[in-house]
Parts: C-alpha cells; structure tokens; sequence
C-alpha cells in the first residue's frame, strides 16, 4: 500500500476521531452515544464531505467500553487500525449500507485482539 497524502490524512482523522471520542466517553463521562455523536456532528460541520464520514466511523471505534480499549493507547491503536481497514475497504464497501459499523467493529475487534497480545 503506497502512502500517499490523501492516505496519511484518513489515518490521522481516524486516529484523532477515535482518541477524541474515548476521551470524551471516559475521561468526560458524556458515554458512547453522545461523545461519539458530538464529535460527527463537529465533523460534519467543519471537515469536508467523505472525510466527514470518516471522521464519524471512526468514532464508533471510541464508543469502545474500557474492557474492550482500556487505555488512550490502545485507543490510538484502535483508530489507526480504523484508519487502515477504512483504506483497505473504500472501495470494497463502495455503494454498501452499514459499511461504518462494519468498518469499525473489525477495528475493534482486531484491537482487542493485539491488546490482549500486548497487555
């Protein structure tokens, strides 16, 4: 996979939507739901069209209980792992419903599995 910029854009907003997401869920204690809302709707307002969408699958990642991403690290983790399936899939996933959740519960999951290989 060659790195380009467009590339290494999608990496840092997933990793950033997913950090941001986790840190309002736990650190703020606004829950899954409303931080993972609030930070789509801020992207929707300010980041340009599929970006946005990235933005917003990406914090489904940080929806993520602490059992499942139980520290901000395993959390970057979790949104670089979004940001790559988010690469791998855009076109696999092109005209596809539910290709959000999807994308993020894979994340996840592979996530908890390196976490469990690390931890």
């Amino acid at each position: 996979m060659t790195m380009d910029k467009s590339k290494i854009r999608i990496l840092i907003l997933a990793i950033g939507s997913t950090s941001l997401t986790w840190i309002l869920n736990h650190h703020f204690g606004l829950g899954p739901i409303v931080a993972s809302g609030l930070v789509g709707v801020v992207a929707a307002l300010f980041i340009p069209g599929a970006l946005a969408g990235i933005a917003y699958t990406s914090s489904f990642v940080g929806m993520s209980s602490l059992t499942v991403l139980p520290s901000l690290f395993i959390a970057l983790l979790g949104g670089l792992i979004a940001g790559m399936v988010i690469i791998a899939t855009t076109e696999v996933y092109a005209g596809i419903g539910g290709k959000g959740g999807t994308t993020a519960a894979a994340a996840t999951l592979v996530t908890k599995a390196i976490s469990g290989l690390i931890g």
